[in-house]
């Protein structure tokens, strides 16, 4: 059984396990280790309210100045533009609205769950 879970964790991880570490002689005691590091780093992944709109603002500030999407580089050519835009980035900044909130949460929720 220890070796399927090897296996499992291998093809789960391939591109950045240490084959020196898990292989198929790796003692039990020593892949509950690494699976309990692994939980550990996982359950840390969450993106916080606040680091969302932080760097929603720094777009938009981006975008005032440079008079341009930060992201996509096009530029603004009306005043209504500029304004859609700034709209916008208040919307996706604002946690009670934003779609990237409502995503970041989510994929919150996911990891606990699968964890």
């Amino acid at each position: 059984r220890v070796k399927s879970v090897v296996k499992a964790i291998i093809r789960f991880d391939k591109d950045d396990i240490d084959p020196e570490r898990i292989n198929d002689d790796t003692s039990p005691a020593e892949l509950l280790k690494y699976v309990a590091e692994q939980v550990k780093n996982y359950s840390q992944v969450e993106e916080k309210p606040e680091n969302i709109t932080k760097i929603i603002k720094r777009l938009k500030k981006m975008a005032k100045t440079d008079l341009a999407c930060p992201c996509c580089l096009r530029s603004f050519v009306t005043d209504d533009e500029i304004t859609q835009f700034q709209a916008r980035m208040t919307e996706l900044a604002d946690p009670d609205v934003s779609e990237l909130h409502a995503m970041a949460s989510k994929k919150a929720q996911d990891i606990r769950v699968a964890l």
